[in-house]
């Protein structure tokens, strides 16, 4: 899943509203479910029976099979299978075994499925298994996501300083709205992840303010 974050450009630090986990045959306890959220990295973790919500298909003729059959009625088939539901054809062929479009039956090797994932969600699958990350990011969690950043940064630069790892430190941050809203949702998180007794929020030529711990 990590290679999905950064497929799609979410910060491997920035939480995720949820994921949804279909694990056929096998009975996950919380210890395993609380494991795998923290691993992804999600606020919650939704168990599902099916991920058929999250895709939509388009069913197109396989020319190969078809033309010698039909000749030239396998462009009305054409026609008719991009006009119809792809999502509904696409139950019919795997409950039937065929669908009926523009007055051919057409079995499932005379057509190609092909399946469209969600853009809201990152799908990863393996052996029956499969995980779905919610992409969908709001402003909270992008203040979180932020607030794990800067946490990241201040760390990096007390190692560059030579800070002992216990050593307590007053910080001032000078940085834009978006930083500073960040602050204001989770500054007692920072405070404490890089041991500042201190934090005073600066602004060049503007009031500044602090916090203390």
């Amino acid at each position: 899943m990590r290679d999905l974050r950064l497929e799609r450009r979410i910060r491997l630090r920035g939480p995720l509203r949820r994921a949804l986990l279909l694990h056929p045959g096998a009975t996950l306890g919380p210890e395993a479910l609380d494991e795998i959220a923290s691993e992804l990295n999600v606020k919650a973790l939704d168990n599902v029976d099916t991920l058929s919500g999250l895709m939509s298909w388009t069913i197109v003729p396989n020319f190969r099979a078809l033309g010698p059959r039909l000749g030239a009625k396998v462009n009305d088939v054409k026609r008719a299978l991009a006009e119809a539901d792809g999502s509904a054809l696409q139950r019919r062929l795997e409950s039937d075994g065929f669908i009926d479009v523009a007055g051919q039956r057409l079995t499932a090797d005379e057509v190609e499925v092909r399946a469209n994932r969600h853009e809201d969600f990152a799908l990863a699958e393996d052996g029956g298994w499969a995980v779905a990350l919610d992409l969908e990011l709001d402003d909270e969690l992008l203040r979180e996501g932020l607030a794990r950043e800067l946490v990241r940064s201040l760390n990096d630069l007390r190692k560059d300083v030579g800070l002992d790892i216990a050593d307590r430190v007053a910080l001032t941050v000078r940085a834009d709205d978006e930083v500073w809203a960040a602050l204001d949702a989770h500054g007692d998180y920072v405070t404490n992840e890089v041991l500042a007794v201190e934090l005073t929020r600066s602004a060049s030529g503007g009031a500044s303010d602090r916090w203390s711990g």
